[in-house]
């Protein structure tokens, strides 16, 4: 199938609908992408034509001394955006059996985010066997906290083979986090959506919004109302990031969204998404990930050590980054005692060096949250 054999997609079907390859032009568009080439593993995702005319706009044919600093620096980014095709044209993710056995290994890494990887896997498969772009819903993982969403949120945009920006919804205070600053504002810049896109490898990078239950802003200002447009696929085809100025293709950004209580959210935000419940680890799914980490770990000392069984239990409940660097610390100790097996003692007291002094603050450590054990 050639770019021009692809049909314009109808309003009612772009919930799924494949990105729009370079050269390639849907009456929907009002013709603003222009034909680069005929390469359909490309989508262009702002048009040239956009960034003149914004720049037209923002000088009024006036010289750039004339503008004020900000303007100027503003203007200067438009310019290089002109220049800079890698930032304007964007590779397309298709599924592969590569890509489908990277997922299968992150299933394997993360299993109790096993159903949300299936998912993904599916979706994989579809677009390897039809050589359609990767389609994902918005998802919205519904967990306690400390179950590993960054990691798994790092792990799957490793496997898919594209970039992840991660926020806080604790600190998501205004929508222009997301859709760009005000250009007369001091230190005005372009919002996290656009500088994802840009400066990504593909159309589709991915936004993790972690505890976006926490999502709260000013009184004057809803991050979230900003959120809904981004997440309606014909918004999201002419986003506009508020300090450019210029529509971006945002309809390819695989949103994961994370929350420990849908309460807070409104039922217009909750529909557009697919929420899935992400249980806790079991004990034996958290000492295999231990157990992974220390073999890791193991390989720069050419797998010299062992790991005596009762080691993994002295740190199971802490998340994976704690229990990387407290494993690391603990070969240390049992060098230390001369020997090549790394007990339950050299555990506990790299745990209690490194942790010494989060024990000493009243805030609480974050760790994996788990549930009843049904494994033994």
């Amino acid at each position: 199938m050639t770019a021009t054999d692809i049909e314009p997609v109808t309003d009612e079907l772009t919930a799924f609908a494949p990105l729009r390859p370079v050269g390639h032009t849907l009456e929907h568009d009002g013709g603003r992408y222009a034909a680069v080439d005929p390469d359909t593993t490309r989508i262009e995702i702002m048009a040239v034509a956009d960034l003149h005319a914004e720049i037209d706009s923002a000088t009024g044919g006036l010289p750039d001394d004339d503008l004020s600093n900000g303007e100027a620096q503003r203007v200067a980014r438009l310019r290089r955006l002109i220049d800079n095709g890698w930032a304007r044209i964007k590779r397309r993710l298709l599924g592969s059996p590569e890509m489908v056995q990277r997922l299968h290994g992150v299933a394997e890494r993360c299993p109790n985010f096993r159903e949300v990887t299936d998912l993904v896997i599916r979706a994989a498969q579809l677009s390897a066997l039809t050589q359609t772009p990767l389609c994902l819903p918005p998802l919205l993982l519904l967990g306690d906290p400390g179950i590993g969403k960054s990691h798994y949120a790092r792990s799957l945009a490793e496997a898919l083979g594209s970039d992840v920006t991660m926020l806080a919804g604790a600190t998501l205070l205004d929508s222009a986090t997301l859709t760009g600053s005000n250009p007369s504002w001091k230190g005005a810049r372009p919002g996290k959506v656009a500088s994802a896109l840009l400066d990504g490898r593909s159309c589709s990078p991915v936004i993790l919004l972690d505890e976006i239950d926490k999502v709260h802003g000013w009184s004057s200002d809803r991050p979230l109302d900003a959120l809904l447009g981004l997440l309606e696929p014909s918004d999201a085809r002419v986003f506009q990031d508020d300090y450019l100025g210029v529509p971006l293709r945002a309809d390819g950004i695989l949103w994961i969204c994370t929350a420990n209580d849908l309460t807070p959210l409104s039922a217009h935000l909750r529909d557009r998404f697919v929420t899935l419940r992400v249980p806790a680890l079991t004990r034996a799914q958290r000492d295999s990930i231990a157990r992974r980490i220390f073999d890791r770990l193991n390989a720069d000392y050419q797998d010299r050590f062992a790991l005596a069984p009762a080691a993994l239990a002295v740190a199971r409940d802490l998340n994976t980054r704690r229990l990387r660097v407290v494993l690391a610390a603990s070969f240390g100790y049992a060098a230390a005692a001369r020997r090549l097996t790394v007990m339950d003692a050299d555990v506990a007291a790299a745990r209690a060096l490194i942790l010494s002094d989060a024990a000493s603050t009243s805030t609480p450590r974050m760790g994996f949250r788990f549930g009843v054990d049904r494994q033994g």
